[in-house]
């Protein structure tokens, strides 16, 4: 899921060379996200690194990630059992009950 993601929003990045010869490349809906490489290959690594610890800190400050081509990240709790408090994932098109049954829990 995650990986898709980064794919959909990397087909919106932009790439620039520079005039000292090295690669500019940026998301401009996702501010913040930019990176420069001595290839324009080498700049794109980069960028997805940027852009995953981009999502890691969106998901950890509970701030909201943009929704790209339908596909949306977000966390969302979980109530499983009186020794666990709380369980996150990230949801694409999950129904929630079907989730909770995967986690073994039921409800009506």
């Amino acid at each position: 899921m995650i990986f898709e993601y980064c794919q959909k929003v990397i087909e919106k990045a932009e790439y620039k060379k520079l005039e000292d010869g090295t690669w500019f490349g940026e998301i401009s809906s996702f501010r913040g996200v930019w990176a420069n490489g001595k290839t324009v290959e080498e700049c794109r690594k980069e960028l997805i690194t940027v852009l995953e610890e981009w999502i890691i800190l969106k998901l950890r400050d509970r701030e909201p990630v943009p929704e790209v081509e339908g596909l949306r990240l977000e966390i969302t709790e979980l109530a499983v059992a009186p020794e666990i408090s709380l369980i996150y994932y990230c949801t694409k098109y999950f129904d929630r009950l079907e989730l909770a049954k995967m986690n073994g829990v039921e409800r009506d």
